[in-house]
């Protein structure tokens, strides 16, 4: 599984869709929800499965903000 990077912020996996494919994806929709500071990346897989399924998937995130160095 290769994760997004952020900057400038700490970021926790919450969940992953498990029939999702998180190599070589592409970035579909990205949905910020500043109250609970989550983060829904939703994946799009362009290489097909064996059986030509598509292997589209969605990642959840945490947000916190990095400490600031004293």
């Amino acid at each position: 599984m290769v994760l997004p990077g952020f900057d400038g912020l700490s970021a926790r996996l919450v969940y992953f869709y498990p029939a999702g494919l998180y190599v070589n994806y592409e970035i579909d929709r990205v949905y910020y929800f500043p109250k609970s500071r989550y983060l829904l990346i939703f994946t799009r897989q362009p290489q097909k499965a064996v059986g030509l399924d598509t292997m589209h998937g969605f990642l959840l995130f945490r947000l916190e903000p990095l400490p600031v160095a004293s």
